[in-house]
């Protein structure tokens, strides 16, 4: 599905089949309203050369006010919580869920508080989670793992079936960004965490791909190890998400 040459039409099917599946993605310092303009002015012009738009645009709680924009293109609003690092105290994680209800967003990418979780505290963690989810349960809540710092790919593994058995969350993801690039070890023990739970329960749970995707052939690698795992019915948006801030500029760049 990788390798190869391709056609011209076949390029353009990818670019357009990477665009419906991209969380774009803006979680910097300088961010600001003219930076939030950009991106939106962005997905516009993506729309109107490919007929595609992002599947969410994913940024801080503070730029939900001026999303109108994204919200006319039909991109659907994300924000993170608990971010980068998951050191917040429950108050602050739960004033941001509340402030992102005020403003209807869509979906939470959300870090729990992995240190406790490393510490032995899984139940409390645990609870957490189901605690915050439950503040917001009309929005598709995403768990960032922050895969580079686990012990062992087993360790991930089990913790992420155990996360998938005991909360109600739509996806998992793979890294907040800060901590590099997942790699293929990384990755693959979340989507056979996810291919046991389906299984095990019949329930199918998305998985959401972060960090280091910044061209096409980056996108395709990571959906192709989708397909591998999973399969084909998961490349959809409702199950396969790429985060990225960079992508969708290089895919602007591609011959329309």
């Amino acid at each position: 599905m990788v390798e190869g040459r391709f056609s011209r039409d076949q390029e353009g099917a990818w670019v357009r089949r990477v665009i419906a599946l991209t969380d774009h993605t803006s979680l910097q310092m300088r961010d600001a309203y003219p930076q939030i303009q950009r991106h939106i002015a962005l997905m516009r012009g993506l729309r109107v050369r490919w007929g595609v738009v992002p599947a969410a645009f994913c940024t801080y709680g503070r730029h939900l006010p001026y999303l109108d924009g994204v919200r006319r293109l039909g991109v659907r609003v994300a924000v993170v919580v608990g971010f980068p690092d998951g050191q917040l105290p429950m108050s602050a994680y739960l004033a941001e869920v509340q402030w992102s209800v005020r403003w209807r967003v869509h979906e939470i990418d959300v870090v729990p508080w992995w240190g406790a979780w490393w510490s032995g505290h899984t139940t409390q963690v645990l609870q957490e989670l189901r605690w915050l989810v439950a503040q917001a349960p009309s929005a598709v809540w995403k768990v960032i793992l922050e895969v580079n710092l686990w012990s062992s790919p087993a360790e991930l593994y089990f913790a992420c079936l155990e996360i998938l058995h005991e909360v109600d969350v739509a996806f998992l993801k793979t890294s907040t960004g800060r901590y590099g690039a997942p790699t293929v070890d990384r990755v693959r023990p979340v989507l056979e965490a996810i291919r046991a739970y389906w299984r095990a329960t019949g329930k199918r749970v998305g998985v959401k791909i972060s960090g280091g995707i910044r061209t096409l052939a980056d996108a395709r690698r990571w959906l192709d190890l989708v397909q591998e795992v999973l399969g084909e019915e998961w490349l959809t948006p409702e199950y396969v998400r790429l985060g990225a801030s960079r992508l969708l500029f290089s895919l602007d760049s591609h011959a329309g």
